[in-house]
C-alpha cells in the first residue's frame, strides 16, 4: 500500500509517466488491510502510473499464484 504521509514533499508535481507497478496484496492479511492496499490504484491513477492491481486469496505472503502473476507481469512488461 502507499502511504501519503511519508512521501516527499511535491512527489505529486513530478512527472511519473514513464514508471510501470505491479501490485499484489493477499484478501486475509492480517497485517496490513486489504482496505489500505485498494487505496493504491486511485493513487496510481491520479499520478499517471501504469499499474496492475491483483488480489489473491492469501494472507501476508506470496502465494504460487501471486508468484506466477508476478513474474508473468515482469516478463511482459520488461
Amino acid at each position: 500500500y502507499i502511504d501519503e504521509n511519508i512521501l516527499v514533499d511535491g512527489y505529486q508535481d513530478k512527472d511519473h509517466r514513464h514508471l510501470k507497478m505491479y501490485v499484489s496484496h493477499g484478501q486475509f492479511d492480517p497485517v496490513i488491510p486489504v482496505s489500505w492496499a485498494t487505496k493504491t490504484p486511485p493513487i496510481l491513477e491520479r499520478l499517471g502510473i501504469a499499474y496492475t492491481f491483483e488480489e489473491f486469496p492469501t494472507g501476508h505472503g506470496v502465494s504460487r499464484e501471486n508468484f506466477y502473476a508476478m513474474s508473468a507481469w515482469l516478463n511482459q512488461h520488461f
